[in-house]
């Protein structure tokens, strides 16, 4: 969907000249010469750089091999990419698809610690437009940005706006729970990004409405409200 909506955004534009953190896997095999290949019914989900440890070791290694075979190299850093083609079927998909379970079930939400943990979100098509802003772009080569939106949302609140959006009541649980290993606060600035022109259009409301109603169509689904 994200190469749909880059060439549906700027058709004549598109030409290899950019590498992404969660793409590196392709890039890697073109420069092997041997095909990129995933079990159908892997539960891997391909992110690459998603620990702080290993990023900044895989963003040198595609910056030298970007030089080393003359490929014009930016690198991006997504936030939580959100929107209507967000996955409907992996196990862990994220907060939005399990907030929107829970609000279509009538179901209470369990919320880990206390719901003031701050994310940062970014729409699928604001995705496609700032890979545009990189290409054929010299200003971008070599450099590495965040991709994200202005500002970042509490999961309590991001819980409670897709309750809103699926009309359901909201009824937070707190079992004083927490998620090992996953930091409190995940945030990002996209304020580097800026510098080639580019901005979100899209914000978390939006993404959420877009999500919501995918999923009402996928499931053939309605709230569950007496």
């Amino acid at each position: 969907y994200l190469l749909s909506q880059t060439l549906h955004q700027r058709p004549n534009r598109v030409k290899i000249g950019f590498v992404s953190l969660s793409l590196v896997a392709w890039f890697d095999c073109w420069v092997a010469k041997r095909p990129f290949q995933i079990q159908s019914n892997s539960s891997v989900v391909l992110f690459i750089g998603s620990t702080i440890r290993r990023e900044p070791q895989i963003a040198q290694s595609k910056m030298l091999l970007g030089r080393e075979f003359n490929v014009p190299t930016t690198i991006l850093r997504y936030a939580i990419v959100s929107g209507a083609y967000k996955t409907m079927t992996k196990v862990y998909p994220g907060a939005i698809k399990f907030f929107t379970e829970k609000a279509f079930a009538q179901e209470p939400v369990p919320i880990h610690e206390d719901g003031e943990q701050l994310r940062n979100f970014l729409n699928i098509k604001d995705l496609g437009s700032a890979h545009l802003a990189g290409l054929n772009n010299s200003p971008a080569y070599f450099q590495i940005f965040n991709v994200a939106e202005n500002h970042s949302i509490r999961l309590i609140t991001l819980a409670e706006e897709v309750h809103r959006a699926v009309g359901a009541e909201f009824r937070p649980v707190f079992n004083k729970e927490f998620r090992q290993f996953t930091p409190r606060h995940w945030v990002m600035s996209g304020e580097k990004l800026k510098s080639l022109n580019w901005a979100p259009l899209f914000g978390i409301g939006e993404s959420v409405e877009e999500y919501v109603e995918a999923f009402k169509r996928i499931n053939n689904k309605s709230p569950h409200i007496p």
